[in-house]
């Protein structure tokens, strides 16, 4: 379980059971927020949180029958 406030790229996409280019897409889109320290890249939980609760969707997915 993670329970750090701020999580590496690595650790979001674990997390968020993502994509690391997924979490970068986010990140440079600036629909997910980080934090900048020279080479390290940070993200804060509560954003992550925030990020995922947008792309909940109200709508029944429309399922695509193949044949």
């Amino acid at each position: 379980m993670i329970e750090d406030r701020y999580l590496r790229r690595t650790q979001a996409a674990r997390y968020s059971n993502r994509s690391l280019a997924t979490i970068d897409r986010a990140i440079a889109a600036g629909d997910l927020p980080a934090i900048r320290d020279g080479r390290s890249v940070l993200i804060d939980r509560l954003d992550l949180d925030d990020y995922l609760q947008s792309l909940k969707t109200t709508r029944r997915p429309t399922l695509v029958a193949t044949a």
